[in-house]
């Protein structure tokens, strides 16, 4: 449990000034904390090294770069002197992930430069592109699906009819093609194109 406000961030870049301090570059995501032109960052001092720390392995620092994985650091009640880096947009879903002996923590902002600037835009376009690219595989995904269940039930549809209603004529699969595109077309210049569609499809 902790006595503060849940405000997570997007961790933009770190630095180990020594094995006992560490700075963290981060991107606020919530909006009560606009995007301005400082940066923020996030300083720790450790009562241990932590040149060792699996923070700095692949589940750590970089994955939350690399993922755009948001998190929050704080102390939790119970825990005094811990550090807890926490995962998650939200405190109800968040998980604790890391945590850290620390000694102090501060945050700070320092004004952009204008290869700050550069960098956060180049950063930002590749976060858009990547979350276009992932919403767009979605898309296909169940665009595919959609497709693939629309087609069957047709197909269905279109069996049940020519057994049940159509003439024996009618049944041979060039007559039966060009019958049902005759009457989707002259229900779809009828006022009540579905009502007429049904009609034709299911007439005795």
């Amino acid at each position: 449990m902790i006595n503060v406000d849940y405000n997570p961030y997007y961790l933009d870049s770190y630095h180990k000034v020594d094995e006992r301090y560490l700075i963290l570059n981060v991107l606020p995501i919530h909006y009560g904390i606009p995007f301005d032109d400082l940066i923020h960052q996030i300083h720790i001092r450790t009562k241990q090294d932590i040149s060792e720390s699996s923070l700095f392995g692949d589940y750590g620092f970089d994955r939350y770069i690399k993922d755009d994985v948001p998190i929050f650091i704080c102390e939790e009640e119970a825990l005094k002197g811990t550090l807890s880096i926490f995962e998650g947009m939200f405190e109800s879903e968040s998980e604790i992930t890391f945590t850290i002996d620390y000694i102090s923590i501060e945050q700070k902002t320092v004004e952009k430069t204008a290869s700050d600037w550069k960098k956060e835009f180049i950063k930002l376009s590749e976060r858009q592109s990547k979350l276009i690219e992932f919403k767009a595989k979605d898309y296909k995904t169940v665009r595919l699906q959609l497709s693939a269940e629309y087609k069957e039930l047709f197909n269905s549809r279109i069996q049940f009819v020519k057994y049940n209603f159509m003439s024996e004529e009618e049944k041979s699969l060039k007559i039966f093609e060009e019958s049902i595109f005759k009457y989707v077309i002259k229900a779809a210049e009828d006022a009540n194109p579905g009502y007429k569609l049904m009609q034709h499809l299911f007439r005795k």
